[in-house]
């Protein structure tokens, strides 16, 4: 790890130091798991757990390259977006791999409206069977359970009652 480092670095403790932590450096998401699940140690003063804490979040914001602000906010929104959507919505936008609060909630509504138009269709597609001119079949009543088909299920086996 140190290897990569000039001779006058290698000399340099803050050069050491920081190769030595860009190596055993984490990913945001682990970074976060760690701040949110951390617990006071029984020796740890609440001073000594603040500092833990904080240092877990700077190296989440840093895992994250969030700069700013506004990053940071649009960063907890997007997390707790993601908490509240169903897991087929959720599942759907973290495959478009997008970034940003306003994208997932494009594509959350997307996923919404698509799957409001299927269910719409399906309903339409399962109503009624009816003869011509828009009467009801004879010998199949209103009400009556119907297959994928339309066709009428259940009963005595013994064909339309």
């Amino acid at each position: 790890m140190l290897g990569g480092l000039a001779l006058a670095e290698n000399q340099d403790f803050d050069s050491c130091k920081q190769a030595i932590l860009k190596y055993y450096r984490l990913d945001a998401t682990t970074y976060k798991k760690r701040f949110r699940e951390a617990l006071k140690g029984a020796e740890e003063s609440y001073k000594m757990f603040k500092t833990h804490i904080h240092d877990y979040l700077l190296y989440y914001i840093d895992a994250r390259s969030t700069d700013s602000l506004d990053g940071m906010t649009d960063d907890a929104v997007c997390e707790q977006l993601l908490s509240v959507m169903s897991d087929e919505v959720r599942q759907f936008v973290v495959s478009k791999q997008v970034k940003t609060a306003d994208e997932r909630c494009e594509f959350a509504d997307l996923f919404s409206e698509m799957n409001a138009a299927a269910s719409a269709t399906a309903e339409a597609n399962h109503k009624p069977m009816l003869g011509g001119g828009g009467q009801a079949v004879p010998g199949v009543a209103e009400g009556q359970p119907r297959n994928n088909n339309g066709l009428p299920v259940g009963g005595s086996g013994r064909g339309l009652q």
